[in-house]
């Protein structure tokens, strides 16, 4: 699989995750899934975060990503992005670098 379909799978997985749809993101994440947002405590498996990014949502809309580079190392996709959120106390923008494996 090319990094093209790969990134079209992350996109796919992303709108899940903000659904709340566990099921499909079950499809995409191993159940040992690790996810860490800035100092935000690391969260395990599908269920956590989709929590997570739920409980994030009370304090900040994300606003989509800025595509920096992808690269495929064996057989993982590393990806670099700004994430922009936006917190919903004051509208502030929060440009977050990240970087996905």
């Amino acid at each position: 699989m090319n990094i093209d379909s790969r990134l079209s799978l992350v996109g796919s997985m992303e709108k899940a995750v903000l659904e709340g749809d566990q099921p499909s993101v079950e499809r995409y994440l191993d159940s040992d899934i690790r996810y860490t947002v800035g100092a935000r405590p690391t969260v395990v498996g599908p269920r956590a975060v989709i929590l997570a990014v739920a409980e994030q949502e009370k304090l900040v809309h994300w606003d989509g990503h800025t595509f920096i580079n992808a690269w495929l190392k064996d057989d993982a996709l590393v990806v670099e992005v700004i994430s922009h959120f936006k917190r919903l106390s004051d509208g502030r923008q929060i440009p977050l670098p990240c970087t996905d494996i």
